[in-house]
Protein backbone atom coordinates (compact mmCIF):
# COMPACT_ATOMS: atom_id res chain seq x y z
CA UNK A 1 0.00 0.00 0.00
CA UNK A 2 1.54 3.33 -1.11
CA UNK A 3 0.32 6.61 0.37
CA UNK A 4 1.32 10.05 -0.78
CA UNK A 5 0.75 13.10 1.37
CA UNK A 6 0.06 16.60 0.11
CA UNK A 7 -0.09 17.84 3.69
CA UNK A 8 1.99 16.71 6.66
CA UNK A 9 0.99 14.71 9.75
CA UNK A 10 -2.43 15.69 11.01
CA UNK A 11 -3.82 16.47 7.57
CA UNK A 12 -4.98 14.76 4.41
CA UNK A 13 -3.29 11.74 2.89
CA UNK A 14 -4.01 10.38 -0.56
CA UNK A 15 -2.73 7.06 -1.78
CA UNK A 16 -3.15 4.02 -3.95
CA UNK A 17 -4.38 0.97 -2.05
CA UNK A 18 -3.33 -2.10 -4.03
CA UNK A 19 -5.61 -4.28 -1.92
CA UNK A 20 -8.68 -2.61 -3.35
CA UNK A 21 -7.11 -1.41 -6.60
CA UNK A 22 -7.87 2.28 -6.18
CA UNK A 23 -6.75 5.51 -4.55
CA UNK A 24 -8.07 6.26 -1.07
CA UNK A 25 -8.28 9.45 0.93
CA UNK A 26 -7.65 9.73 4.66
CA UNK A 27 -6.01 11.59 7.52
CA UNK A 28 -2.73 10.92 9.30
CA UNK A 29 -3.44 11.26 13.01
CA UNK A 30 -1.68 10.76 16.32
CA UNK A 31 -4.75 9.49 18.19
CA UNK A 32 -6.61 6.90 16.10
CA UNK A 33 -9.27 6.51 18.81
CA UNK A 34 -10.62 9.90 17.82
CA UNK A 35 -11.60 8.32 14.49
CA UNK A 36 -13.01 5.06 15.85
CA UNK A 37 -15.60 4.74 13.09
CA UNK A 38 -12.97 4.84 10.35
CA UNK A 39 -10.73 2.11 9.03
CA UNK A 40 -7.37 2.51 10.81
CA UNK A 41 -4.29 1.49 8.85
CA UNK A 42 -0.80 1.64 10.40
CA UNK A 43 1.89 3.03 8.07
CA UNK A 44 5.33 3.50 9.60
CA UNK A 45 4.85 6.18 12.32
CA UNK A 46 1.41 7.21 11.15
CA UNK A 47 -2.09 5.84 11.34
CA UNK A 48 -4.09 6.32 8.16
CA UNK A 49 -7.79 6.69 8.88
CA UNK A 50 -9.52 5.73 5.68
CA UNK A 51 -12.62 7.80 5.14
CA UNK A 52 -15.93 6.72 3.58
CA UNK A 53 -16.08 6.99 -0.21
CA UNK A 54 -18.57 9.86 -0.10
CA UNK A 55 -16.01 12.14 1.59
CA UNK A 56 -13.88 13.75 -1.11
CA UNK A 57 -10.98 16.18 -1.19
CA UNK A 58 -13.51 18.91 -1.97
CA UNK A 59 -15.25 18.45 1.38
CA UNK A 60 -11.84 18.61 3.12
CA UNK A 61 -11.20 21.91 1.38
CA UNK A 62 -14.61 23.28 2.32
CA UNK A 63 -13.99 22.50 6.00
CA UNK A 64 -10.70 24.40 5.81
CA UNK A 65 -12.57 27.43 4.41
CA UNK A 66 -10.04 28.01 1.62
CA UNK A 67 -10.82 31.20 -0.27
CA UNK A 68 -11.86 31.32 -3.92
CA UNK A 69 -10.89 33.58 -6.78
CA UNK A 70 -13.04 36.47 -7.91
CA UNK A 71 -11.60 35.99 -11.41
CA UNK A 72 -12.45 32.31 -11.57
CA UNK A 73 -15.23 32.52 -8.96
CA UNK A 74 -13.99 29.07 -7.89
CA UNK A 75 -10.73 27.23 -7.21
CA UNK A 76 -8.48 28.06 -10.13
CA UNK A 77 -7.62 24.46 -11.01
CA UNK A 78 -11.08 22.91 -11.27
CA UNK A 79 -10.55 21.35 -14.71
CA UNK A 80 -13.29 19.73 -16.73
CA UNK A 81 -12.74 16.27 -18.23
CA UNK A 82 -12.80 17.82 -21.68
CA UNK A 83 -10.00 20.22 -20.71
CA UNK A 84 -7.99 17.35 -19.25
CA UNK A 85 -8.48 15.38 -22.46
CA UNK A 86 -7.66 18.23 -24.85
CA UNK A 87 -4.71 19.79 -23.05
CA UNK A 88 -3.10 16.84 -21.26
CA UNK A 89 -4.35 13.33 -21.94
CA UNK A 90 -4.27 13.56 -25.75
CA UNK A 91 -0.90 15.36 -25.75
CA UNK A 92 0.81 12.74 -23.59
CA UNK A 93 -0.88 9.83 -25.36
CA UNK A 94 0.24 11.19 -28.74
CA UNK A 95 3.87 11.82 -27.75
CA UNK A 96 4.63 8.78 -25.57
CA UNK A 97 3.93 5.09 -25.09
CA UNK A 98 2.94 5.65 -21.47
CA UNK A 99 0.15 3.64 -19.87
CA UNK A 100 -2.57 6.18 -19.01
CA UNK A 101 -5.23 5.39 -16.43
CA UNK A 102 -7.88 7.75 -15.07
CA UNK A 103 -9.34 7.43 -11.56
CA UNK A 104 -12.42 9.10 -10.12
CA UNK A 105 -12.69 10.87 -6.76
CA UNK A 106 -13.62 7.49 -5.26
CA UNK A 107 -10.48 5.91 -6.74
CA UNK A 108 -12.37 3.86 -9.32
CA UNK A 109 -10.98 3.53 -12.84
CA UNK A 110 -12.97 5.56 -15.35
CA UNK A 111 -12.88 6.80 -18.94
CA UNK A 112 -11.86 10.38 -19.60
CA UNK A 113 -14.71 10.67 -22.11
CA UNK A 114 -17.31 10.14 -19.38
CA UNK A 115 -18.74 12.87 -17.13
CA UNK A 116 -17.39 11.29 -13.93
CA UNK A 117 -14.98 13.81 -12.36
CA UNK A 118 -11.36 12.69 -12.65
CA UNK A 119 -9.09 13.18 -9.65
CA UNK A 120 -6.04 11.16 -10.74
CA UNK A 121 -4.27 10.27 -13.98
CA UNK A 122 -1.45 7.75 -13.68
CA UNK A 123 1.09 7.16 -16.42
CA UNK A 124 2.47 3.72 -15.63
CA UNK A 125 1.20 0.51 -14.10
CA UNK A 126 3.39 0.93 -10.99
CA UNK A 127 1.91 4.36 -10.15
CA UNK A 128 5.44 5.83 -10.07
CA UNK A 129 4.29 8.77 -12.21
CA UNK A 130 0.89 10.37 -11.68
CA UNK A 131 -0.98 13.64 -11.29
CA UNK A 132 -3.81 14.49 -8.88
CA UNK A 133 -6.31 17.33 -9.16
CA UNK A 134 -7.94 18.88 -6.08
CA UNK A 135 -9.09 22.24 -7.46
CA UNK A 136 -7.14 24.31 -4.94
CA UNK A 137 -3.99 22.25 -5.65
CA UNK A 138 -2.57 20.01 -8.36
CA UNK A 139 0.27 17.60 -7.55
CA UNK A 140 2.59 15.65 -9.83
CA UNK A 141 4.11 12.57 -8.18
CA UNK A 142 7.25 10.94 -9.57
CA UNK A 143 8.71 8.20 -7.42
CA UNK A 144 9.02 9.74 -3.92
CA UNK A 145 8.93 13.35 -5.14
CA UNK A 146 5.86 15.56 -5.08
CA UNK A 147 5.64 18.74 -7.17
CA UNK A 148 2.90 20.99 -5.77
CA UNK A 149 1.00 23.65 -7.70
CA UNK A 150 -1.05 25.59 -5.16
CA UNK A 151 -3.74 28.16 -5.86
CA UNK A 152 -2.27 31.49 -4.71
CA UNK A 153 -5.46 32.26 -2.82
CA UNK A 154 -4.86 29.12 -0.75
CA UNK A 155 -1.11 29.40 -0.11
CA UNK A 156 -1.62 31.40 3.07
CA UNK A 157 -3.08 28.28 4.72
CA UNK A 158 0.01 26.13 4.03
CA UNK A 159 2.81 25.75 6.57
CA UNK A 160 6.44 24.72 6.17
CA UNK A 161 5.51 21.23 7.37
CA UNK A 162 2.82 20.97 4.66
CA UNK A 163 5.38 21.52 1.91
CA UNK A 164 8.37 19.89 3.64
CA UNK A 165 10.69 18.13 1.20
CA UNK A 166 8.27 18.83 -1.66
CA UNK A 167 8.74 21.03 -4.71
CA UNK A 168 6.39 24.04 -4.70
CA UNK A 169 5.77 26.06 -7.87
CA UNK A 170 5.90 29.83 -7.23
CA UNK A 171 4.55 31.10 -10.54
CA UNK A 172 1.21 32.92 -10.82
CA UNK A 173 -1.33 30.23 -11.67
CA UNK A 174 -4.25 32.65 -11.46
CA UNK A 175 -2.82 34.60 -14.38
CA UNK A 176 -2.88 31.46 -16.55
CA UNK A 177 -5.76 29.88 -18.42
CA UNK A 178 -6.68 26.25 -17.86
CA UNK A 179 -5.13 25.44 -21.22
CA UNK A 180 -1.82 27.06 -20.22
CA UNK A 181 -1.76 25.29 -16.86
CA UNK A 182 -2.51 21.84 -18.26
CA UNK A 183 -0.01 22.19 -21.09
CA UNK A 184 2.64 23.17 -18.55
CA UNK A 185 1.77 20.14 -16.41
CA UNK A 186 2.02 17.97 -19.54
CA UNK A 187 5.47 19.33 -20.37
CA UNK A 188 6.65 18.64 -16.84
CA UNK A 189 5.30 15.08 -16.93
CA UNK A 190 7.09 14.48 -20.24
CA UNK A 191 10.37 15.39 -18.51
CA UNK A 192 10.02 12.20 -16.44
CA UNK A 193 9.47 9.74 -19.28
CA UNK A 194 11.99 6.85 -18.97
CA UNK A 195 13.14 8.13 -15.56
CA UNK A 196 15.09 5.52 -13.58
CA UNK A 197 15.50 7.80 -10.57
CA UNK A 198 14.77 11.38 -9.54
CA UNK A 199 16.59 13.60 -7.04
CA UNK A 200 15.97 17.17 -5.87
CA UNK A 201 17.99 19.95 -4.28
CA UNK A 202 16.66 23.27 -3.01
CA UNK A 203 17.85 26.66 -1.85
CA UNK A 204 16.06 29.72 -0.54
CA UNK A 205 14.85 32.06 -3.27
CA UNK A 206 16.66 35.40 -3.09
CA UNK A 207 14.49 36.75 -5.90
CA UNK A 208 12.06 39.28 -4.38
CA UNK A 209 9.50 38.66 -7.13
CA UNK A 210 8.33 35.52 -5.31
CA UNK A 211 5.77 36.36 -2.67
CA UNK A 212 6.54 35.51 0.95
CA UNK A 213 3.75 33.79 2.83
CA UNK A 214 3.03 33.66 6.54
CA UNK A 215 4.17 30.11 7.16
CA UNK A 216 6.72 29.10 4.53
CA UNK A 217 9.42 30.62 2.31
CA UNK A 218 9.72 30.14 -1.48
CA UNK A 219 12.69 28.13 -2.75
CA UNK A 220 14.52 27.43 -5.99
CA UNK A 221 14.29 23.72 -6.82
CA UNK A 222 16.61 21.74 -9.08
CA UNK A 223 15.33 18.31 -10.14
CA UNK A 224 17.74 15.85 -11.70
CA UNK A 225 16.21 13.01 -13.72
CA UNK A 226 18.34 9.94 -14.34
CA UNK A 227 17.49 8.22 -17.61
CA UNK A 228 19.17 6.57 -20.59
CA UNK A 229 18.80 9.56 -22.91
CA UNK A 230 21.99 10.40 -24.81
CA UNK A 231 21.37 14.14 -24.73
CA UNK A 232 20.36 16.01 -21.56
CA UNK A 233 17.81 18.82 -21.66
CA UNK A 234 17.00 21.55 -19.14
CA UNK A 235 13.48 22.88 -18.66
CA UNK A 236 12.74 25.82 -16.35
CA UNK A 237 9.34 26.63 -14.90
CA UNK A 238 9.72 29.77 -12.77
CA UNK A 239 11.53 28.49 -9.66
CA UNK A 240 11.70 24.85 -10.82
CA UNK A 241 14.64 23.66 -12.93
CA UNK A 242 14.42 20.13 -14.40
CA UNK A 243 17.45 18.43 -15.96
CA UNK A 244 16.40 15.35 -17.91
Amino acid sequence: MIYRSTRASGAALYGFDKAVGRFVTGFAVEKPNDFCQMNIIRIDNFCLCQMPNEISSESICERNDISMSEKYNEYCMKFSNQELKNYMYDIIEKNTNLYLKCLSVNGEETDIKLEVRIETISFDENESLSIMFFGYQTSIFVYDLEIMFIDEDSKGTYTSSDVYNNVVYEGCLREMSHEQMLKMFSEIILCFVDAADVSMTQQEAADSRYKRYNYYEPHIFTINVQNNHAQKKVNTYENIIITH
